[in-house]
């Protein structure tokens, strides 16, 4: 059983709604490939709720990002939210 919006989909409704269940929820495994986090192994996991995160494998399994319907909910993205704002003279509210 699945969750989206206000719908529970079952096992057949998703197939009929999606071709992959992947392109819902589901959990991706990758490495960062540039910058200060090159090497880093971690696994992204989504919910079908809009609930997603990923989880830095090599750093103690620590959570990285962390978001939900496409609003940051870690303190990090926060605060570099908040510095981009005051940089181009936009007012943030964050939702809790």
């Amino acid at each position: 059983m699945l969750k989206i919006g206000e719908k529970v989909l079952s096992r057949k409704d998703i197939y009929q709604y999606f071709g992959s269940l992947q392109q819902v929820a589901g959990l991706r495994r990758f490495t960062y490939a540039e910058g200060k986090a090159k090497g880093l192994e971690a696994v992204e996991c989504r919910s079908g709720s809009g609930l997603r995160f990923v989880i830095l494998i090599d750093r103690g399994m620590d959570i990285g990002l962390c978001e939900y319907q496409g609003i940051p909910k870690s303190k990090k993205q926060r605060y570099i939210l908040k510095i981009y704002s005051r940089e181009r003279g936009n007012r943030v509210i964050y939702p809790d």
